[in-house]
């Protein structure tokens, strides 16, 4: 017999909170475990302010999480209401604090709601009164913190087929690793761990593609059906098991299974020393491989059989700095130069940890918060490092071809070296992105569509691989398409600030100034000083677009607050006042500093207006991009 169980309702929505599940009549939505809990907090404490330190507390206790996945959260049960950014009936944000439940709320009590059985569950024979048995999960890593990102990403990038017809696996052989099923709730840290570890190993053979970590974690909770994988990962065969800690042993039981009709290709179990992650990890690759009947060169079992470090902690902190990196922010950024140091505590001679340390310094320098000739002279000298330390690294050649393009400006040297990066690495997707950007620098509009389309199908939840096609759809003019691929981007986090960049200046040039306005000072409020953006709201509401600039180029110019913006950003405020010799003087000094945003100046859309100046084209010249 049931037992009685709370439930609120609120409208046409029911949320469980025994049972944590949210229901909109005889349906169950499928949201990430979290989003519920938190609706729930919300709930409980509805018409008060939940601060999002509070949140992080409650459902995450001494964990760390990042506080942007509080905004993935809210997004996704946003879209579950069927909400906009704009309109909100239930929950509302409250800027830099946290967050609050406004709409009205009946408390019930009653027997459990009859589940509606989902494809999937009817596909694999498993039933709502099994399901109703689960036991909840714990996100205990900053590894799985990246999981309630990328389940969002993979549910809005891949949407459900709307036919019957099977979706085309890769032309290369594919597959997938999917997380490994802890069978005790404390261990998924581990399991994320061995998943990162066996797709770092397979992903160096040059004929097998792997889907990269990013794109698996969305099954970490839901084991998927054979036909699921298939239809989503594109993939002929994917890995799953289950990983059990005992003291000190692992225990690992494994299968290969075929897409096409879930027959078990392979299955083994291992049992390794809990510190010999790095053995377990080789033992797994090469049954993996010879399952696969993969035919691999000597080389190639050569790169099969070499480990990186054969330091497990090293790979363990290297691991950590490339969760971190992948956040793209520069507090994210910071933090991972530290894991990387880390590693090159345990392991001097650790090369991909001196290519983690080369492409963190050099985004850094992007971003403005390091100079770029310390940014970029660390980044060189650390890719030199990891080449030093294994000549065939593709990695290392990726990074210091990006140096080469974006700060030396030698275009030819940098080309040599993403062409060897392709030749060693041709399934890194970071690769594809960097080339995807020097490509479109070197005017090879077409190509860097390609490059960037390839990025994204070897790491389809990455949201600045999005942003990198939003960029290209602005710099081929292709407005309209530069704006949907943005708002694509804000529907899975609205809090991430490259999702606004090229959706301000394309609203701008499609002649919508309140829509660029608008998103413009939402990309403000994710960087700056509150006190600015409102300075800012305060000039636009008073006199619109003009007072908007006046008052930014005003901010990056006053002593008191130039040191937050670079020579480029006053450059594109001066231009927006109309000040044109103030223009071409910040340009000036930009390319002097080797701003990475300097070689934009031969194909964006935005001085098009001054392109015809002769002094324009001596600047465009510098980046040696014309003769």
């Amino acid at each position: 017999m049931s037992k009685e169980r709370q439930i609120y309702e609120f409208d046409e929505f029911r949320l469980d909170v025994d049972d944590i599940t949210l229901w909109r009549g005889p349906d169950k939505f499928s949201l990430p475990l979290k989003a519920v809990e938190m609706l729930a907090l919300l709930i409980e404490n509805r018409g008060r302010t939940v601060t999002k330190k509070e949140i992080l507390e409650k459902l995450w206790q001494n964990t760390f999480v990042d506080e942007n996945n509080l905004a993935v959260m809210v997004s996704a049960l946003r879209k579950a209401f069927g909400e906009t950014s704009s309109k909100n009936r239930f929950i509302e944000t409250v800027p830099r604090r946290g967050y609050r439940f406004v709409g009205e709320v009946k408390v019930i009590s009653g027997n459990p709601i009859l589940e509606k059985p989902t494809v999937a569950e009817i596909t694999s024979g498993k039933t709502a009164a099994a399901k109703s048995n689960r036991t909840r999960n714990i996100l205990i890593s900053a590894g799985l913190a990246f999981l309630l990102t990328g389940i969002l990403a993979y549910w809005f990038w891949n949407p459900a087929p709307q036919s019957s017809e099977k979706t085309p696996v890769s032309s290369s052989p594919a597959i997938a690793v999917l997380p490994f099923r802890p069978t005790a709730k404390d261990h998924e840290q581990l399991s994320i761990t061995l998943t990162d570890a066996l797709i770092t190993k397979l992903a160096g053979l040059k004929g097998l593609t792997v889907r990269p970590t990013s794109s698996v974690l969305a099954f970490a909770q839901n084991p998927p059906t054979p036909r699921i994988v298939q239809e989503k990962l594109r993939v002929e065969n994917y890995l799953e098991g289950t990983i059990q800690k005992m003291e000190d042993r692992l225990r690992v039981s494994v299968q290969l299974v075929k897409t096409a009709d879930g027959s078990i290709v392979w299955a083994g179990n291992f049992d390794e020393a809990e510190t010999d992650l790095l053995k377990l990890q080789d033992a797994i690759s090469d049954q993996v491989v010879t399952a696969l009947r993969f035919k691999i060169s000597p080389q190639e079992q050569e790169v099969l059989a070499k480990r990186g470090t054969e330091n497990d902690e090293a790979f363990r902190f290297y691991l950590q700095g490339r969760y971190f990196w992948n956040k793209r922010s520069i507090d994210g950024l910071k933090k991972s130069l530290g894991f990387y140091e880390k590693a090159l505590s345990k392991d001097a001679a650790y090369a991909m940890a001196y290519v983690g340390l080369a492409d963190s310094y050099q985004i850094l320098g992007e971003y403005g918060a390091m100079l770029p000739q310390e940014a970029f002279e660390k980044a060189r000298a650390a890719a030199k490092k990891a080449l030093e330390l294994n000549p065939d690294l593709g990695e290392a050649y990726c990074s210091l071809g990006y140096t080469q393009a974006f700060y030396d400006w030698n275009w030819n040297e940098a080309g040599n070296s993403f062409n060897r990066a392709l030749e060693l690495s041709p399934n890194y997707s970071t690769l594809h992105q960097w080339y995807g950007e020097y490509l479109l620098a070197v005017g090879k509009s077409n190509e860097s569509f390609a490059e960037l389309k390839k990025a994204q199908e070897l790491d389809p939840l990455s949201l600045i691989i999005a942003a990198d096609i939003a960029a290209y759809y602005y710099t081929t003019r292709q407005f309209d398409k530069a704006i949907e691929q943005s708002l694509k981007i804000n529907e899975i986090d609205e809090t991430f600030f490259f999702g606004y960049v090229f959706l301000w200046i394309s609203y701008e040039q499609n002649g919508m100034l309140e829509a660029s306005a608008k998103a413009l000072l939402k990309a403000d409020s994710l960087y700056l000083p509150s006190e600015l953006v409102q300075q800012s709201q305060s000039a636009y509401q008073k006199d619109g677009w003009k007072g908007l600039w006046q008052t930014k180029y005003n901010q990056t110019i006053h002593p008191a607050t130039k040191i937050m913006f670079n020579d480029y950003q006053r450059a594109v405020a001066a231009f927006r006042v109309g000040d044109v010799e103030a223009t071409f003087r910040w340009l000036q000094k930009s390319g002097e500093a080797k701003n990475r945003w300097f070689v934009n100046l031969k194909y964006d859309p935005e001085w098009d207006k001054i392109r015809n100046d002769p002094r324009f084209d001596e600047m465009v010249r510098k980046t040696n991009l014309i003769p």
